[in-house]
């Protein structure tokens, strides 16, 4: 009768657990689908990127409904780097989780270690109106490959379990499939490398023979206050940067046409962002800052 008691107890400590990690707002990093996304912001006058200028989405939901990329998995570092994430979020710092398990986001029970890795790479504009893909598959190693030999065979595997398993076989996207899936938050597609092969993929609004990267020639908008400030490139190089607030119609077409271009990347950090078009003029009109 103890033991029935204890264990029940154990069963509600657990669903409040789950209820909790749903109750708390996402953080960058977290998810499954997350992790193999990262968002690459093109700044230096070399085109090297610096991990400063790279970010994993916070939200993935819209383009993934369940957080996961069905029939891949994250890189290795990248992973490990989510399981820190996730002991970060739930218990404040990375070591103290209650138990002795390697713990990840709830979007992982969708994974069984046996897909293979991938790693899209959205290589943005420094304007942001525009990006390159970059996407890289590996095949991970087998599972308990890199265990202690030394180790009583119990140990060797550890299995992470969230919920009950669903039966069900994991179906694999093909690239092309994930790139539509995240094309809807992202600007226009000026190019797609797979493994290191070059397509002539493109979205409508981007320029297949315009493939530099380049700041914006001029302001979008009116200038209502302009400032200075340095500037480090990944060569240690400094510089000082001019920089512009502007106030712009949205009924002006190069506007609307710039909007248009970035507004998609706000999905992946406003869980309910949508597409607004700042052109309409139907019953108000849009000034955007």
């Amino acid at each position: 009768l103890c033991l029935d008691t204890l264990m029940k107890m154990k069963m509600s400590s657990n669903n409040d657990d789950i209820c909790d990690d749903r109750d708390r707002e996402p953080v960058a990093g977290l998810s499954a689908a997350s992790s193999c996304i990262i968002l690459s912001l093109c700044l230096d006058n070399d085109r090297k990127l610096s991990p400063s200028s790279q970010f994993f989405p916070v939200y993935t939901h819209q383009c993934f409904p369940a957080e996961y990329i069905s029939g891949w998995q994250p890189m290795s570092s990248a992973e490990q780097s989510s399981q820190q994430v996730y002991q970060r979020w739930r218990y404040g710092s990375v070591g103290e989780a209650p138990v002795a398990m390697q713990e990840k986001h709830a979007s992982y029970k969708n994974i069984d270690g046996q897909e293979k890795q991938i790693e899209v790479n959205v290589l943005l504009s420094p304007s942001c109106d525009k990006c390159k893909i970059g996407v890289t598959t590996s095949t991970p190693p087998p599972l308990g490959s890199n265990v202690n030999a030394d180790e009583p065979a119990t140990k060797k595997v550890k299995k992470v379990t969230f919920e009950e398993a669903d039966d069900k076989s994991t179906k694999q996207l093909s690239i092309d499939d994930v790139i539509k899936k995240i094309q809807s938050s992202i600007p226009p597609i000026v190019s797609v490398t797979i493994n290191g092969s070059s397509t002539s993929t493109a979205t409508d609004g981007a320029k297949t023979d315009t493939t530099d990267f380049n700041y914006l020639s001029h302001p979008i908008g009116a200038v209502v206050k302009s400032y200075k400030r340095k500037i480090k490139y990944n060569n240690d190089t400094v510089e000082e940067g001019d920089f512009v607030i502007t106030l712009a119609k949205g009924s002006d077409p190069s506007v609307a046409s710039y909007h248009n271009a970035i507004q998609p990347l706000a999905r992946w950090f406003i869980e309910t962002a949508d597409d607004v078009n700042i052109s309409d003029e139907d019953g108000g009109f849009w000034t955007v800052m």
